[in-house]
């Protein structure tokens, strides 16, 4: 989609910067898109992420999901320290002010 395109650099970006730190995962939803196509595009588009399919929606029901390019940052202590929505996200920020 056209906010994950534009969150994409900012996702290598802290990937980069954060390595060892911490783990990210990005979790697909199963919104127009089967896991084959999902599969194909991290493929061709490979970022330093683990890649689950949410396949019946378990992800997005629980962190309350309310569109695409949607972040959630957790904290070591099991509390969501961070969330935000779209393709202009300050993840360096974020992460940072987690991190503390």
């Amino acid at each position: 989609c056209g906010n994950c395109k534009e969150l994409m650099p900012s996702v290598v970006a802290a990937t980069r910067k954060y390595a060892g730190k911490m783990t990210f995962v990005t979790v697909a939803v199963s919104v127009n898109q089967t896991q084959a196509r999902v599969a194909a595009w991290h493929k061709q588009n490979p970022i330093a992420t683990e890649m689950v399919y949410d396949l019946h929606g378990k992800a997005s029901d629980a962190y309350d999901v309310p569109a695409t390019s949607y972040v959630v940052l957790v904290n070591k202590a099991g509390r969501v320290v961070y969330t935000g929505v779209g393709g202009d996200q300050n993840l360096d920020a974020a992460i940072a002010k987690a991190l503390k």
